[in-house]
């Protein structure tokens, strides 16, 4: 037969492990979306900003040639080709200035 004292201290483990059981299923996979929209966040700023960097460079280098004189005329189309090749050959500014986001963990 089974000793009585041994079953309550076993009831209570089973009913701890349990517990910790469906805290992980709960708080894992919430963790680990809320971490890959902070990614997608922080890619999609590097992204605008590559962007933006770029489209301003494009801007400069059309005033400048304009201001030359060698820009041909206002409907020619070429500063769209070169925004276009330089989005996709052109690399963006290095990364100087870090900001400190906690991980996610820390923000419950």
């Amino acid at each position: 037969m089974v000793d009585k004292a041994i079953v309550l201290p076993i009831a209570c483990l089973s009913g701890i492990c349990a517990a910790m059981l469906v805290f992980i299923w709960w708080f894992f996979p919430k963790w680990y979306k809320k971490g890959l929209a902070q990614d997608q966040r922080d890619i999609d700023e590097a992204l605008r900003e590559r962007r933006e960097y770029i489209e301003t460079q494009a801007t400069l280098r059309r005033a400048a040639r304009d201001a030359q004189g060698d820009g041909g005329g206002s409907g020619d189309g070429d500063g769209e080709s070169d925004l276009e090749a330089q989005r996709r050959g052109s690399k963006g500014p290095a990364v100087t200035s870090a900001t400190y986001r906690p991980p996610p963990i820390a923000t419950f």
